[in-house]
C-alpha cells in the first residue's frame, strides 16, 4: 500500500518494528501529500517526521558499498 502512494520511490522497513522510511520524488509529491495519502489508507500512525539527508550523506551511502 505504501509503494502505491504517488511519488513514493522506495519503502524500507526499520529493523523488525512496524516502522517504515519512505523515499520520495519531491518533484512529484510533498510530505503533506504523503501524510494525506497515509491517512487515507486507514492504518494506525503513531508518528510522522521528515528526515532530510544532506548531499554528503547521500554520496557516502552511494559510494560506501564500493569501499572495503
Amino acid at each position: 500500500q505504501l509503494r502505491a502512494l504517488p511519488g513514493i520511490v522506495k519503502v524500507e522497513r526499520i529493523e523488525a518494528r512496524p516502522e517504515f522510511r519512505l523515499s520520495y520524488d519531491s518533484g512529484l509529491t510533498s510530505t503533506n501529500q504523503i501524510l494525506a495519502g497515509l491517512l487515507g489508507l486507514n492504518i494506525p500512525i503513531q508518528g510522522f517526521a521528515e528526515d532530510r539527508r544532506h548531499l554528503n550523506e547521500a554520496f557516502m551511502d552511494l559510494t560506501a558499498k564500493g569501499i572495503r
